[in-house]
């Protein structure tokens, strides 16, 4: 069964779902039957035939010979349909994060409007580099598009077979490379200059280096720019200022209630999470009868939509995957048609959005402007 949306019908949930998974097919393939749809989401016919006529008026499907039968309409460009392969170098339950996933879905679904063909793919499934390389003969993608890879290595498989490849937070760093990387120096920098002009001078950094044992060179970028920021403007940022939070409510928690632990002269008054760990954040102010944002300001990072219900609402970094998504779009089917590698280093960008969770530190005479 799936949840249904209260403000939706029961048939524009279903058409929803089927319209994400219309993105993963090629063109001209066929859906699963009528009968197979009902059985699937344990809804009558009715509910499904309006689920399939919604999508039919969109223009997504069209019915053809048999009695309940639809495919996807055949590419009708003279062109033949690019293939481009998209491959996550995480954990499989980590593809479904708040984040990724919303990813995943914009990329689909925006490679389907430009009549391509999308496949996505995670590393965890293949186990090794000769699996990859048999997988990538088989797929024989146009462009390859690597999330969050470990090694360079991958980078040069690719390249030896003659497909040109971007690198999206790639936890390496590597010339020869086309890479997408969130502009992290400018981040931390926003969120601490916020923080600052608010009077707060006792600031904690909770990262996520080495979740899930896993190096990430975007954490590694934070928390250097975090100790530089802070040298600069002669503030303390000794160790138990920089705590690892993870990704998780129970990580923020466990981070912030050390550091809220501490005696009130040395506790921070403002800390810099992410946007998984920051509802753990809420409650461990809470723990300790403090109040977000009078006693203690958060700040996040991804601004993702989880945390639209926090109260007081969350400031937060946003780093504009969204449009990131629209740039690999075009450049991936550039690659793809002229079949010719491209290196360098795009930093996308961020952006503060100003919440509710951050106001002047406690005892500040003024908020700073």
């Amino acid at each position: 069964m799936i949840e249904i949306d209260s403000s939706k019908t029961r048939h524009e949930v279903i058409a929803g779902e089927l319209e994400k998974q219309l993105f993963q097919l090629a063109s001209g393939s066929k859906l699963p039957t009528v009968r197979h749809l009902m059985n699937h989401y344990q809804v009558s016919q009715a509910t499904i035939d309006r689920s399939l006529h919604c999508l039919e008026e969109k223009g997504l499907i069209e019915r053809i010979a048999g009695r309940g039968y639809f495919r996807t309409p055949p590419f009708s460009s003279k062109e033949e349909t690019l293939k481009i392969d998209f491959c996550f170098f995480v954990k499989k339950h980590v593809v479904n994060n708040p984040l990724y996933s919303r990813i995943r879905d914009a990329m689909l679904m925006k490679m389907h409007q430009r009549d391509c063909f999308m496949n996505i793919l995670v590393y965890e499934d293949m186990g090794c580099v000769s699996e990859f390389r048999s997988r990538i003969r088989r797929n024989a993608p146009d462009a390859f598009i690597m999330m969050a890879c470990s090694k360079v290595s991958f980078h040069y498989v690719l390249r030896d077979m003659g497909i040109p490849d971007i690198q999206v937070y790639p936890n390496f760093m590597e010339k020869d490379v086309l890479t997408y990387r969130i502009d992290n120096e400018r981040a931390i920098r926003l969120a601490i200059e916020h923080l600052y002009s608010l009077g707060h001078r006792r600031i904690a950094l909770l990262h996520g280096q080495g979740a899930e044992n896993t190096y990430m060179l975007d954490q590694e970028e934070r928390i250097e720019t975090f100790y530089s920021v802070m040298a600069e403007k002669k503030l303390p940022a000794t160790g138990p200022y920089v705590k690892f939070g993870g990704f998780s409510t129970e990580g923020g928690f466990s981070a912030a209630n050390e550091l809220l632990s501490l005696p009130e002269r040395k506790r921070p008054t403002a800390i810099i999470a992410n946007d998984y760990s920051a509802p753990g954040v809420y409650r461990a102010a809470e723990a300790h009868s403090l109040s977000v944002p009078k006693d203690l300001s958060v700040v996040g990072f991804d601004k993702l939509n989880s945390t639209e219900f926090l109260q007081p609402s969350l400031t937060t970094i946003d780093i504009c995957w969204e449009p990131m998504t629209d740039l690999l779009v075009e450049k991936a089917i550039e690659l793809a048609r002229k079949r010719q590698p491209e290196s360098g280093l795009i930093r996308t960008n961020v952006a503060l959005v100003k919440g509710k969770s951050t106001a002047a530190a406690p005892g500040s005479p003024k908020t700073r402007n």
